[in-house]
């Protein structure tokens, strides 16, 4: 596997309280990103600071041309 050359960072809010529910469904998704394109996918949620309870995505990609599909 080649290295990742673009890295896409996604953050959301979500005024769902059930943690399990979220994160099966960031894990579905991040399933259907890897299908179409992403070399790998990372996800999780802040715990802590400004934003805490955010949801993220860190998508890494090989060749930009998979981000304008």
């Amino acid at each position: 596997m080649s290295d990742p050359n673009y890295v896409v960072i996604t953050a959301a809010n979500s005024q769902s309280t059930n943690k399990a529910g979220l994160f099966t469904s960031m894990g579905d998704f991040a399933k259907e990103c890897v299908g179409n394109g992403a070399m790998r996918v990372t996800y999780g949620s802040v715990i802590s600071g400004r934003h805490p309870n955010a949801l993220l995505f860190i998508q890494f990609f090989e060749d930009y041309l998979v981000l304008k599909k």
